[in-house]
């Protein structure tokens, strides 16, 4: 017989044995009445699916299919009710099922503490794999970092040198080195000339010496051939003193031709003495001479540095003061301007507002003929008013062509003597300024805060730039102090070390005087801080 349809809906999986059922667990399992024949009893052991089950209250003809979920509720019901319906074979083999599940559950949680079977080889080997990687990468990441570090302090190492380097190729300092330099020639010159001096002193005691002792030799030997002489003279005949009186004549040929040879070669050592002074004596002028053209040539490029950077700076200068008269220019063209606006302004109102006032007051003549007094004095007033607002702004537009007058009165003096303004300038500047004040606030009551507020942004903005080139000078001016500074305590370090190694260190103090240097900066002395530049670069 075919089996029946399965349910489309998904069954939740299990371990154990497929039984055809959503589910295995035996509370869920329908309990469905058992026939009192063996065939009845046969034909409801097998536990029915949802497909073909009929029940006594389901709606629709006999033999009709109901939903799964409909199913699994009358199954619980069915249970719930009555649970010992269940056959005796049925329940063996739930709890057989059961039992194998509880027993396979212990095998899956036995075999997985096994390290001899396959998948625990695996296992093991996965592990080991893992820790491996794990340790290499950690030491990858180790070394890492300490290459890291050593490419920091390397980097480190490398900006110091540059710093250091880049500070001993400025002029100042290779003139000061150069200073120290010409102090070490003139130290080992001072030291030949005194080797030179106490060898040739050496010398001349030797000579003096050796000719003293050869004398005294001579001197003993001519009394002891005297005093021989005198005894043989008694004992001998007239003959053997005449052979006695030559050997004494050719002993003395002998002695003055040993004194000769040894005055000939001690003149010869003198003069190769000399020659080998007046060589290395040469040799020294040549030194000398090649230090001096290296200081000239040194001095020369400095100066035609300084040159260049006095060019430089110049030109600079040039183009400041160039941009400065030009700004200076722009502004007195652009306040020229806005005073020629405002005078174009107020010149074309004011017979604007003289047509109207007077088209104002012929039509209130003519309408308020018929008032009162106070229509009159109400008139009159604003009639005064109109004068007093039309007198305030002609005196405004005069004071405004004054103004400008002064302006390039002002003008003419500054372009002829630029900084030294006189005292009659400077108190026609104060009293343009005072009027400058009243014809400001005359305006300001004439055309309102737009004025004023035009005034206030551009000296708002005369004010900042003004205050920006200050800054701007105070910072070249403390970096300057700084560098002289910097450069003062190196000279300082370095006639140090002239001093502890016993050279003179005049040359390197006369060279700072005659550098310009800021007075603040000659009053400091080496070994003020530990952090300063000179420690940082490894100088001190």
């Amino acid at each position: 017989m075919a089996s029946p349809p399965r349910s489309t809906a998904p069954a939740p999986h299990k371990p154990g044995y497929y039984t055809g059922l959503a589910s295995d667990d035996p509370a869920l399992l329908p309990a469905l009445p058992t026939a009192r024949n063996p065939a009845g009893a046969a034909a409801h052991s097998a536990p029915p699916t949802a497909a073909g089950l009929m029940t006594a209250g389901a709606p629709g003809p006999p033999g009709s299919q109901i939903a799964f979920a409909d199913y699994l509720r009358l199954h619980r019901a069915v249970a719930d009710k009555d649970a010992k319906y269940h056959p005796p074979e049925w329940r063996r083999q739930a709890a057989l099922q059961a039992e194998k599940k509880r027993l396979h559950e212990q095998s899956v949680a036995m075999v997985a503490k096994w390290n001899n079977t396959i998948a625990g080889q695996r296992k093991a080997r996965l592990a080991a794999q893992h820790e491996k990687a794990r340790a290499a990468e950690e030491q990858r990441q180790q070394i890492d970092q300490d290459w890291a570090v050593v490419k920091a302090a390397e980097r480190q190492a490398m900006v110091e040198r540059a710093k250091k380097m880049q500070y001993l190729q400025d002029v100042r300092v290779r003139q000061l080195n150069s200073q120290a330099l010409i102090t070490q020639v003139l130290k080992e010159r001072q030291a030949q000339i005194d080797y030179k001096k106490t060898e040739h002193d050496l010398a001349a005691q030797r000579a003096l010496d050796t000719l003293l002792s050869d004398l005294a030799r001579l001197a003993a030997a001519d009394a002891a051939a005297a005093a021989r002489a005198q005894q043989t003279n008694r004992n001998m005949s007239e003959s053997h003193r005449t052979a006695h009186a030559q050997e004494r004549a050719d002993l003395r040929d002998w002695c003055a031709e040993q004194a000769s040879a040894a005055l000939a070669e001690d003149r010869a050592d003198k003069a190769r003495a000399t020659r080998r002074k007046a060589q290395q004596t040469k040799e020294l002028v040549e030194v000398l001479d090649w230090c001096v053209k290296d200081k000239h040539a040194r001095d020369a490029h400095a100066k035609d540095e300084a040159a260049e950077l006095d060019r430089i700076h110049g030109h600079i200068l040039r183009i400041k003061e160039r941009i400065a008269l030009q700004r200076r220019a722009t502004e007195a063209a652009m306040i020229r301007a806005r005073i020629e606006r405002n005078e174009a302004v107020a010149a074309q109102q004011v017979p604007q507002l003289v047509a109207f006032h007077a088209a104002r007051s012929d039509f209130l003549q003519k309408i308020e003929h018929a008032h009162d007094g106070d229509g009159d004095r109400r008139a009159r007033a604003e009639a005064e008013q109109r004068a007093r607002n039309t007198a305030a702004t002609v005196e405004a537009l005069q004071l405004g062509i004054e103004e400008r007058r002064q302006q390039q009165v002002l003008a003419r003096l500054e372009a002829a003597d630029g900084r030294k303004a006189s005292e009659a300038v400077a108190r026609a500047a104060a009293h343009s300024a005072e009027r400058r004040k009243e014809r400001v606030k005359r305006i300001q009551a004439v055309y309102g805060d737009l004025y004023r507020k035009e005034i206030d942004d551009h000296l708002r903005a005369e004010r900042a730039e003004r205050a920006a080139h200050h800054r701007e000078h105070q910072d070249a001016a403390d970096r300057k102090l700084r560098e002289d500074r910097d450069l003062h305590q190196f000279a300082s370090h370095l006639c140090r070390d002239l001093r502890v190694i016993g050279n003179d260190p005049a040359p390197v103090a006369k060279k700072l005087a005659e550098m310009d240097l800021d007075p603040r900066a000659r009053g400091l002395h080496f070994g003020e801080r530990e952090d300063d530049t000179f420690h940082r670069l490894g100088l001190d």
